[in-house]
């Protein structure tokens, strides 16, 4: 089990336990794990059935995604790794990473790092993880705000014993209808994240030990949006 932690002053890694049984219980591995020193985000897991090698796609907050190879007993980094989506500042930079494959091919759906604000997604197709990547653009056919229909892509589960996908989003605020990301918010985030370094937090992002902080955000209520998958030879969804 990996678990993704924000935690103030050591800003945002991993927690991995295993278990014998699916249900636990479980022990920790680690309890404060940055694969490769680096900060940890979004992230999703991969088992290759082919190879038996697995994989993680993390996003390196506000900065870039990461690929990096796990170990044979899949609980860390083996030291090789990919970046992709280099150089790009929030509301552009990389989060929410899904994965699934389809004959032999390999997608990864993404979203913009825009707060609760949902934005347009993006899809990618690749042959090897650490590899290159074609960029699709955004999958989201008829989605005219450019929201992802108002969510974030958060899993693909594959129909079992057809060739069918569906694609998976949480609505995180479904009282909101945010008709697009506006040029103000856009410009804030620009502003805000300027300086930024990767492997810190700012200092206002940083609460102090042992003070209670709460999102104004009721995610409580988010619910999910279903979305089937139709791939053609030049797009996805």
């Amino acid at each position: 089990m990996w678990l993704k932690i924000m935690a103030g002053e050591i800003s945002q890694f991993f927690s991995i336990l295993e278990a014998d049984k699916l249900e636990g219980p479980y022990t920790y591995v680690h309890k404060v794990y940055k694969p490769l020193k680096m900060d940890s985000g979004d992230f999703t897991l991969y088992a290759d059935k082919e190879t038996g090698k697995a994989y993680v796609f993390f996003e390196r907050p506000h900065f870039q995604l990461i690929c990096a190879t796990l170990t044979d007993d899949y609980t860390g980094v083996t030291g090789e790794y990919s970046t992709h989506y280099g150089g790009l500042l929030p509301p552009l930079t990389r989060e929410a990473p899904t994965f699934f494959e389809r004959n032999g091919k390999k997608y990864l759906f993404t979203s913009g790092t825009s707060g609760y604000y949902p934005n347009p997604s993006k899809v990618c197709m690749f042959d090897d993880y650490h590899g290159g990547h074609v960029n699709l653009g955004d999958p989201c056919i008829g989605d005219k705000n450019g929201t992802t229909f108002n969510s974030q892509i958060t899993s693909v589960l594959k129909v079992p014993g057809k060739d069918l996908y569906i694609a998976y989003a949480d609505r995180w605020n479904p009282r909101w209808w945010v008709p697009k990301l506006s040029k103000q918010i856009i410009k804030g985030m620009e502003r805000h994240f300027a300086d930024y370094k990767p492997d810190t937090s700012p200092k206002e992002e940083r609460p102090l030990p042992g003070v209670k902080t709460q999102h104004k955000e009721n995610t409580s209520i988010a619910r999910y949006v279903w979305l089937p998958i139709r791939i053609s030879s030049c797009s996805v969804m």
